[in-house]
Parts: C-alpha cells; sequence; structure tokens
C-alpha cells in the first residue's frame, strides 16, 4: 500500500479510500494475479516440506524435483476445486507450462545455494497486529512526531539464514519478468520514496532473527525480489547492493545508519521518509503526480497526461 502512493498518491487514493477496483473482465484463461498467487502456494508448500524435514539446502536430487511436482499438483488441484482455473482444456496446457518453469526455478535455485551459504529457514512468515495468522508474529513499530506509533505488517515469502555469517536475507516472490522495474526498487535513493517493501521486511526480519533466536546478532542484511520466471541465475535475484548500473554509484542499505531504529531516525534515513510518508497519507494529500503509469488502473479516472519537457518536443 505505501509502494502505491509512493507511486502515485492518487492511486493510493482511489484503490484504498475509494475502495476502485479494476473492471473484473472473463478470460479463458487465468489471470497474471490468480497465476502469482498459485505459483507463490505451490512454493510455499515446496520449501515448507524441506524446512520441516531439516533438508532446505538443496542436494539436487530427483526426490526434490518430485516434492515440487507434488506441491503444483496440490496447489492445481484446491484452485480447479474453486473453480478458479478458467477453461479446462486451457489450464490443462497452462499447468504443464508451470511445470516447466517449476523445474527451471529448482535448477537455479540449487545453482544460487551453491554460490554461498543461505539456507531458507522460513516461508510466509507473517507479522500482523489482529493475529488472523495464529503464527503471526509482531508488526513492526515506528514512532511517529505525536508519540504515537504506528503498526507496519506485511508477509515475507521467503527468510534466508546464513549462520556462519550471521547473515540474513528476504526474499519477495515476483512472477512479472520486468527486471529493470526491480532494481530499481532495491536501491537505496528509492527506499522510503517509491519502495516501501524490501527496507521494511528487511527490520522485520532481523527484530524477528535476533527475538526468536535464529541468529545471535544480524551482522549483514540484505532483500529483494526473486523473479519466478527467470531462466538464468544472473537475472533471478534482485538484491540490495548487489546490483550494479554502469556509471553510477550504488550506496549500500544495510550501512548501520540508513536501516536504523533509533527513537529519533535522522533526516534522510528510512524510518524518517518512511513516517513523512505516513503523515503524509494521515493528513489527506492524494495529488495526481505519478512516479510512473505502468500498469495503473485508473488512468481514465485522472486523465493524466505528462506535458513536453522540452518547448521543441512539442510537435
Amino acid at each position: 500500500d505505501l509502494e502505491k502512493y509512493g507511486q502515485c498518491p492518487f492511486r493510493y487514493f482511489s484503490a484504498k479510500l475509494l475502495g476502485l477496483e479494476a473492471i473484473d473482465e472473463p478470460v479463458l484463461e487465468i489471470n497474471a494475479l490468480t497465476r502469482g498467487t498459485l505459483l507463490h502456494d505451490i512454493l510455499e508448500n515446496f520449501y515448507a516440506t524441506l524446512i520441516k524435514n531439516k533438508k532446505a539446502r538443496l542436494s539436487g536430487s530427483e526426490h526434490e524435483l518430485k516434492i515440487l511436482l507434488a506441491a503444483a499438483k496440490e496447489s492445481f488441484r484446491k484452485l480447479e476445486k474453486n473453480g478458479a482455473q478458467g477453461n479446462p482444456y486451457i489450464f490443462r496446457i497452462e499447468k504443464e507450462k508451470i511445470e516447466d518453469e517449476l523445474a527451471i526455478w529448482l535448477t537455479i535455485e540449487r545453482e544460487d545455494q551453491a554460490g554461498h551459504r543461505f539456507t531458507p529457514t522460513g516461508v510466509e512468515v507473517s507479522f500482523d497486529v489482529k493475529k488472523r495468522n495464529k503464527n503471526a508474529l509482531e508488526p513492526l513499530k515506528i514512532k511517529m512526531a505525536d508519540g504515537k506509533t504506528r503498526n507496519l505488517v506485511g508477509t515475507i515469502d521467503r527468510l534466508d539464514i546464513d549462520e556462519a555469517n550471521n547473515a540474513l536475507r528476504i526474499i519477495d516472490y515476483k512472477s512479472g519478468a520486468n527486471g529493470n522495474k526491480y532494481k530499481e526498487m532495491v536501491e537505496r535513493e528509492n527506499m522510503g520514496i517509491t519502495s516501501f517493501q524490501p527496507p521494511v521486511y528487511m527490520l522485520l526480519a532481523r527484530e524477528h532473527a535476533i527475538r526468536a533466536g535464529l541468529l545471535p546478532s544480524v551482522d549483514f542484511l540484505s532483500g529483494g525480489y526473486r523473479l519466478l520466471r527467470a531462466r538464468k541465475l544472473k537475472d533471478a535475484y534482485i538484491i540490495t547492493d548487489k546490483v550494479k548500473r554502469r556509471g553510477k554509484v550504488t550506496l549500500p542499505v544495510d550501512d548501520g545508519q540508513f536501516l536504523n531504529v533509533l527513537d529519533t531516525p535522522p533526516e534522510g534515513s528510512f524510518l524518517n521518509l518512511l513516517t513523512g510518508a505516513i503523515e503524509l497519507i494521515e493528513n489527506g494529500k492524494f495529488p495526481v503526480n505519478p512516479q510512473k503509469c505502468d500498469y495503473c488502473d485508473f488512468i481514465g479516472l485522472c486523465r493524466y497526461v505528462k506535458s513536453p519537457e522540452h518547448a521543441e518536443s512539442r510537435e
């Protein structure tokens, strides 16, 4: 929701306060949202099974692929039971495509684990106030200028731990293919402005890891995205401090200052920017001021058209 506000305050206003939604047009195949939810469900069940059996460190065995395909079969069954699969004949083809994608995903996961000591330790780690999930953890408490606190909630798709180096990595699954978009989201200069999910989840995960005794301390903290449709390891993980832009200096995110948890966050820190965004929302500031209009459901409502930046480009 905070990222909706960062992309465009009017988009947040339309979706959250007015409760408007895109027209749900009938389609023969499952839509992108349903497909993404389906993949999340499959991967959650796969790693949950391995973590339970203390085998989340992948070995490359055929048994792992069998567990993954069994998780997929169960998720397919639940989708079909709810009647959300669309045309059954098209969904039969879609299932085969998803199974092929999962096999590639598993190969890349093995390559990723072979390159470091990060091991999946938690899936769908939920932080909630209302405890709708019985296993939900405490939310992130943010102290505002009025002295009161605000609770930030969310669910981390996957939590990876490297015990040898006291390192923590949070992963959010994305079924979209736009890698450049997510590279921008893990850059420090965009955090607290258009990007909120990675830093909020990193702060939540750090508190949880120490409180739960998963690590004695968190010396290295990173987070970002796993693109589920990537076909190569180099394109699959987009993580803070790992994205290199040509001719550009990338500022570290977990430098001891930017992601601090002090009562009075210094200007320019993430929590300072975060509280500023919350204050704008609570004060009813919802201008039509888009950073990007990609995938917006309200273009016809706001009728925003960007004017030319240079007089000579008007033609």
